[in-house]
């Protein structure tokens, strides 16, 4: 007899609560979930990846969506009295974006659920909250890096913000590192420029019940389990290249960490394409870095607060931004 409880969303069709800092929906906003299991799991996620807190998210009918993203502008000018002007229209290309399958089972055998503790349902629910915290951290890590050939990347994974992100000298700033390198990225988030796109019109979904199954251990030998699962269809979606920003090469060697001259020449380059930045997402080491440089040049050289913000746009640190890129990304 399956123990029942009751389907658990992250996502789904009940109302959301908003805590969003880009005036959008989040992943975070859209938790909904009875047992009590999803919004302490999702609070926990939240102070080690902001990039679910912070992404705004969408949700497609489908799997694929098609959209016509404006590329340029066109030349207007001004014109004489009884003079004519051409036609004029923008640019626009059509970009296909894929959702990518995610999913885990959960297998708890049913004697160590019925004998180690006098209270199953908490048993159950940290054999949930392990498999969510580590999907939601994959989710988070491949948003950066899927498409890529740094380590970790999923190959089954839509490619992230690094792969969709436009190489080019004005949407890039090199920090010319060479050792233990890393990025800083400056995004434009919101419907229309960069967020996350769900498909089948939900996020996440745990299952319905947690089921009793017959399944296979290691050696192929047969034990009895309480089986549930989470799952989902999700892609990074950058829809205007003109959103993101990366400054590059951010390294440990001398002169090559992260300072406002680099932060300065990004937004710079931001202001050049027409980007208006939200947020800023950089490693802890980053971080630290952006302080000690403000640090040598304070008037009495005593530390000053990890900095949170710049032009008034939040930092964001992650652990999910590698310190050991290629030089060739």
């Amino acid at each position: 007899e399956s123990q029942a409880i009751e389907r658990n969303y992250i996502g789904g069709d009940k109302l959301p609560f908003h805590r969003a800092l880009t005036g959008t929906v989040t992943l975070a906003d859209k938790l909904a979930i009875d047992e009590g299991i999803g919004a302490p799991i999702v609070d926990e996620v939240v102070q080690m990846y902001p990039e679910i807190a912070v992404f705004p998210v969408d949700t497609i009918a489908g799997d694929t969506v098609t959209l016509s993203v404006n590329t340029s502008n066109p030349t207007v000018g001004f014109r004489n009295a009884n003079e004519g002007t051409d036609a004029k229209k923008g640019t626009f290309a059509s970009r296909i974006f894929q959702t990518s399958i995610i999913e885990q089972f959960i297998n708890v055998d049913i004697q160590g659920v019925l004998n180690a503790s006098k209270d199953p349902a908490r048993v159950l629910t940290a054999e949930a909250r392990s498999v969510t915290k580590a999907t939601l951290a994959h989710i988070a890590f491949q948003q950066w890096y899927a498409g890529t050939t740094i380590t970790g990347a999923d190959t089954k994974a839509s490619p992230g913000i690094l792969a969709q992100s436009n190489t080019a000298a004005t949407h890039v700033v090199d920090a010319d590192g060479s050792t233990a390198l890393t990025s800083v990225w400056i995004l434009e988030l919101g419907d229309g420029s960069c967020d996350h796109l769900y498909g089948n019109n939900n996020t996440l979904m745990f299952g319905e019940d947690w089921t009793e199954e017959t399944v296979n251990d290691a050696d192929g030998k047969s034990l009895r389990c309480l089986q549930n699962w989470i799952s989902g269809r999700i892609a990074p979606r950058l829809a205007n290249k003109n959103a993101a920003i990366r400054i590059k090469k951010v390294g440990t060697d001398s002169g090559k960490g992260l300072t406002d001259a680099l932060l300065a020449k990004a937004f710079r380059q931001a202001r050049e394409i027409g980007m208006s930045p939200n947020a800023i997402f950089m490693t802890p080491r980053s971080a630290e870095q952006l302080q000690v440089s403000r640090t040598a040049y304070h008037p009495t050289g005593a530390p000053i607060p990890v900095p949170q913000e710049y032009q008034g746009v939040p930092i964001y640190q992650t652990i999910n931004l590698s310190n050991a890129e290629a030089s060739t990304l």
